[in-house]
């Protein structure tokens, strides 16, 4: 696609501050700007407004950092393991069929609960960890590979029938 020059006018603090998140994240400020502005398309595209997914986003960290996941409100109804099982199995299917990444899903899951991840084809849990179950329905709606190993719930990225294959 045939680049065109544009030329917008900033403030010299701000484009110093942006040439440093953008060395950061290990590229160029117009690299990292031309991938800020192809997001930004891609949510207006679906109707969303970009700094309302900032907002959340900042408020998800925010959440996260104090232990917290974000769960879909039929759960808060639910009080026995066998409901919220089900409820969440249910909501999975619905994000799967929204489009939604599986494994994008699970790898934020990971991250949120300090989980390891294994070249990102790989995560490990403790089976005691409290977002072990949680991981362990989505894999299963996805098609991820699951194993036992011990103490440990090791799911894969890719489905069983590949693996075997």
């Amino acid at each position: 696609m045939p680049v065109q020059r544009r030329t917008i006018a900033l403030d010299a603090g701000l484009v110093s501050e942006l040439k440093n998140v953008a060395s950061r994240r290990g590229s160029t400020l117009a690299g990292y700007l031309r991938r800020l502005l192809r997001a930004v398309i891609a949510l207006e595209r679906q109707g969303i407004d970009p700094f309302q997914v900032l907002e959340n986003a900042y408020m998800y960290e925010v959440l996260t950092s104090l232990g917290a996941v974000p769960a879909p409100v039929k759960l808060l109804r639910c009080c026995r393991r066998d409901c919220v099982e089900s409820e969440l199995e249910e909501f999975m299917k619905t994000m799967k069929d929204l489009g939604v990444d599986g494994w994008g899903l699970l790898q934020v899951i990971a991250r949120s609960l300090r989980a390891p991840q294994g070249g990102g084809t790989r995560i490990l849990l403790p089976r005691s960890h409290e977002g072990a179950g949680f991981a362990l329905i989505i894999a299963k709606v996805y098609g991820y590979t699951v194993r036992f190993t011990g103490d440990y719930v090791v799911i894969e990225q890719k489905p069983q029938e590949e693996r075997t294959g």
